[in-house]
């Protein structure tokens, strides 16, 4: 008998026909798409990356809007006080009487600093106290309108249009007037001051504000 013949395979002979069914001791084939699965540890590790992305980014986003929360706050709170300390100044400068002028004229001075401080005190130094007391000088002022022009650090300018009704001796009846006035403020100590004043359109009857200031003039 050949060695073709009787069921015996010869190797190197014949196709992938010849080829028998795999036997319980042959190795299973390799599964092509298992090849391509992911090991689950990395599948955690790309998890935790995107969720510490998401928590970093939402971070960022909070101190960020925070941040300009603050901002806002802080200006929108010097502007108060901005605000506030125009209003007390011109309220103590437009409001006066003969009687009680010393003690009213020294509130005023109160809130002055800088090129301000020293042109109100040679202004003060004159005869002006005798002579509003002679002329039994009045002067009731209202704030009609104040707003800030610009707030940038320690420097700040207001703008104020305020209306003043004064009586002396020298008015048959008191007159009403109009005062349009600039405010430049500076903050000293944590305090905001007036720096510089600038009368656009003057009373009838002298202020400290309107004779100290070397800028004012009438409309």
């Amino acid at each position: 008998m050949s060695p073709s013949q009787a069921g015996v395979r010869v190797v190197g002979r014949g196709g992938p026909a010849d080829e028998g069914p795999a036997g319980p001791g042959d190795p299973p084939d390799e599964d092509p798409v298992g090849e391509d699965r992911q090991h689950p540890s990395s599948l955690i590790v790309v998890a935790v990356i995107v969720v510490v992305a998401l928590v970093l980014g939402g971070l960022f986003g909070t101190l960020f809007y925070r941040s300009k929360y603050h901002t806002l706050s802080d200006r929108d709170a010097a502007e108060r006080q901005v605000t506030r300390v125009s209003s007390a100044f011109l309220l103590a400068l437009t409001n006066f009487q003969a009687t009680t002028v010393d003690a009213d004229f020294n509130n005023v001075e109160s809130f002055a600093t800088g090129p301000f401080e020293s042109q109100l005190a040679q202004f003060l130094s004159t005869d002006i106290r005798k002579d509003l007391a002679a002329k039994q000088a009045v002067s009731r002022g209202q704030i009609r309108d104040l707003y800030v022009q610009s707030l940038a650090g320690d420097q700040a300018v207001t703008f104020a249009d305020v209306d003043q009704t004064i009586a002396n001796l020298s008015f048959a009846t008191p007159e009403q007037d109009e005062l349009r006035i600039v405010l430049n403020l500076q903050k000293v100590s944590g305090t905001w001051k007036i720096s510089d004043v600038t009368v656009l359109q003057a009373p009838a009857v002298p202020t400290p504000a309107a004779g100290a200031s070397g800028a004012s003039g009438s409309s």
